[in-house]
């Protein structure tokens, strides 16, 4: 068995002095083209594609050769600095090479995890055993672990404190997180596609719907986008009786949101209370309260979009986040449980100038996706 093995521990994917070697060319024309320095290229390399790590010493980071190839690719054009359609983008380009979220989507389908326990696990350290790493793997005795291990999907960042002078390797223990930024994306889409019963490539499209709406500022669009997919959740993902009630819809929404441009965030508190969600782009902030309604009464719902409203100037959601310097925008979001799908909204906008606080509102009501609601040819 060389799969831990040092000496072999660059067999798998290229090594930053690789990259350097044989893209030479190539990583100045790269940055010219993205408008950045090469040392900011290296960081967002590194952070979307570095990180693969197979050796009993955590002495190695490899990147993804699949993901580092299509990266590269449209520099080897000899139109590449003239052409305005050949860009670079950094894409989530593991999704494509060798199937790797495949065993871990099936394996989900056969043990039915609670999606928020498992995001909220592996969205940390996990402490994994070397003997959890190298024994073989059945098919009737695998763990989750050495899914994630063997896919790729979590890889080796350091050897524990505790376990650095053990007497033999097999006592060795290591800190594992998510491989990368890539991988990271992949494994909420897999977490997504599980919950919508249906498979990533499928629903990539509608995740860009999502995250376009909000980047556009356009709430009601992101309802319907969210709806879109909620309509495909597994029946038994949503538990009526959950004590913790908005909990599944947190993690679902932030599933759709989380991107290279949208960083999301559930459960954010300040020293008020805790707000739901928390959604950052570039120039935004967006804090969310959801609620769930059983009422499908239009003054139901408007009456909940105003009791959601108070609580969070009562907490005053995202008092801790405006020193970012961004604009902070309230919004409620009310789910139908009868439709468990999104069934009003309001975004709420609160300036400070010398004439007082100014207070600009929008909402709407959201049509659920429902047979009698389509429409006729």
């Amino acid at each position: 068995d060389l799969s831990m093995h040092p000496r072999y521990a660059d067999l798998v994917g290229y090594t930053k002095e690789e990259i350097e070697q044989s893209f030479k060319r190539y990583i100045p024309l790269a940055a010219n083209k993205l408008g950045i320095t090469i040392a900011e290229l290296w960081e967002r390399l590194e952070r979307n594609y570095d990180g693969f790590c197979f050796d009993n010493q955590a002495s190695v980071k490899l990147y993804s050769p699949f993901s580092i190839n299509n990266f590269f690719a449209p520099v080897a054009d000899p139109d590449f600095l003239s052409n305005s359609s050949l860009q670079l983008t950094f894409e989530p380009f593991w999704m494509g090479s060798a199937g790797a979220s495949a065993a871990l989507r099936s394996f989900l389908n056969v043990r039915k995890y609670d999606v928020t326990e498992l995001l909220e696990t592996y969205s940390k350290t996990v402490i994994i055993g070397n003997e959890t790493m190298t024994s073989p793997v059945k098919a009737t005795e695998v763990t989750l672990d050495q899914i994630l291990l063997q896919s790729g999907m979590i890889s080796i960042k350091e050897i524990t404190e505790d376990s650095l002078q053990a007497a033999t390797i097999v006592a060795r223990s290591y800190k594992c997180e998510l491989t990368n930024y890539e991988v990271a994306s992949e494994f909420r889409t897999v977490l997504l596609a599980y919950m919508t019963n249906s498979n990533e490539k499928v629903i990539y499209h509608k995740l860009l719907l999502v995250q376009k709406a909000l980047l556009a500022g356009d709430i009601a669009k992101l309802g319907n986008s969210l709806n879109q997919l909620l309509c495909n959740s597994c029946y038994d993902v949503f538990d009526e009786k959950d004590e913790k009630k908005e909990r599944i819809y947190r993690t679902f929404f932030k599933l759709c949101m989380m991107s290279h441009l949208i960083n999301a965030n559930d459960e954010v508190s300040n020293n008020h209370g805790r707000c739901d969600l928390v959604a950052k782009t570039k120039d935004t902030i967006y804090a969310f309260e959801l609620k769930r309604i059983q009422s499908d009464t239009t003054e139901a719902k408007f009456a909940l979009l105003d009791e959601a409203e108070q609580q969070m100037v009562r907490n005053d959601y995202g008092n801790n986040l405006i020193e970012e310097g961004k604009m902070l925008i309230w919004v409620v979001l009310v789910i139908s449980d009868k439709y468990r799908q999104v069934c009003a909204w309001r975004t709420i906008k609160r300036t400070y100038t010398a004439a007082g606080t100014q207070i600009e509102r929008h909402e709407g009501l959201v049509e659920p996706i429902k047979v009698e609601n389509q429409k006729g040819s």
